[in-house]
């Protein structure tokens, strides 16, 4: 998986069809299910199809990172994985390895720094947009990946057409439900360990947690009757201990309501409940082709907006990556355990889209009398 020209050429290319869209808004979420088991989901939000595929990654494939001048850092991948890319490249935007540790990139503008490469650090070099591969194919745990920042320099491919380089924080879980958000400020890699299992976009992973703090009221149990005057009066209808509870598509909101439904819903007893509980809740913050719309800066005033392109589901503990689209809601999953990621394999890409039936038909004359009371 060598950085080539005609990959960065590529890239380029795509960027500058980005340039014409909003920016992408993700929202990744982390359950814990009483048996102990980590279970996590995140939706890809986006203005146009990123024309994402699944791809499979074996062991031992090398990669080389670009430096700003020349290349970068170099490596074999110690583990296969599983994710998802953009545009036919090699760049995983989402993904989860063979021992359990899941990926995810998110948007973050007007906050991203990246770090300054030296002019004699060139060997340590990691492109943002590689940075997905880096820690998929190196690491275990969560506690792995902090202790190898130290030893990159992770800087902004610059895309010409898109402006610059693309703006990121990422997201990590492992397979015993620890978590930790990266971001890249100031020129600076800011490591926060994720206690709420949330990440949405800007502002910063920090600004979100001190935001929280104005929604602890919230709650599952319905407000009591309240006595005002002489007049007793009562909730109106179910949920009013949520009342307040955002419910708009903005990063703020989402990362409110994200937390909530995780943290306020009944916690599953396994990996299969976290699985249903987990499509509840990325459903809340599912956005529809056109519900949130701007007006692109190159098409004249043509109305373009982010909707849900797909969302993924990673079960850590039992290691399976299931996904669905925009288009075909019904989950589809591959089975990392009876994947042959043995060094020597190719990299392997299944297209998401597909031209199967969104529903299942049933049959009427499968049905059988019906014996009521």
């Amino acid at each position: 998986m060598k950085h080539t020209l005609l990959r960065r050429a590529v890239a380029t290319l795509c960027a500058g069809l980005m340039a014409s869209t909003p920016a992408l808004a993700c929202t990744d979420v982390r359950l814990m299910a009483k048996d102990g088991s980590a279970f996590s989901s995140r939706t890809m939000d986006f203005g146009m199809d990123l024309e994402s595929a699944l791809l499979i990654v074996p062991r031992g494939n090398e990669v080389v990172s670009p430096a700003p001048k020349g290349n970068g850092l170099t490596w074999k991948g110690k583990y296969g994985y599983v994710g998802m890319n953009a545009f036919n490249l090699s760049m995983m935007a989402d993904g989860m390895n063979e021992k359990g540790l899941g990926f995810g990139a998110l948007y973050l503008p007007g906050e991203t720094k990246y770090q300054d490469v030296p002019a004699d650090g060139s060997a340590k070099a990691l492109s943002n947009a590689l940075f997905g591969d880096w820690v998929l194919s190196n690491f275990e745990t969560v506690e792995e990946v902090k202790a190898a920042l130290n030893g990159v320099t992770v800087w902004g491919e610059s895309m010409p057409q898109f402006g610059s380089f693309i703006p990121l924080h990422f997201t990590i879980h492992d397979a015993t439900g620890k978590s930790i958000v990266i971001e890249y400020v100031g020129g600076a890699a800011k490591v926060y360990d994720n206690t709420v299992g949330v990440l949405t976009n800007s502002p910063t992973y920090d600004w979100h947690i001190q935001n929280l703090r104005n929604y602890v009221y919230l709650s599952p149990l319905n407000a009591g009757p309240e006595k005002i005057g002489n007049v007793t009066y009562t909730g109106t209808g179910q949920g009013s201990g949520l009342y307040g509870l955002p419910g708009d598509p903005t990063p703020p909101s989402r990362f409110i309501m994200a937390v909530a439904s995780s943290h306020l819903a009944i916690q599953p007893a396994n990996s299969a409940e976290a699985l249903t509980q987990a499509q509840h809740i990325m459903n809340r913050v599912d956005i529809p082709r056109g519900m949130v719309r701007d007006y692109s800066k190159t098409t004249k005033g043509t109305v373009a907006g982010d909707y849900t392109l797909w969302t993924v589901f990673r079960d850590h503990a039992n290691l399976v990556y299931y996904w669905k689209t925009y288009d075909h809601p019904n989950l589809r999953a591959i089975d990392l355990t009876k994947i042959d990621f043995s060094k020597g394999q190719s990299i392997r890409q299944w297209a998401i889209t597909t031209s199967q039936p969104a529903a299942e038909m049933i049959d009427s004359k499968d049905l059988k009398p019906a014996k009521l009371q």
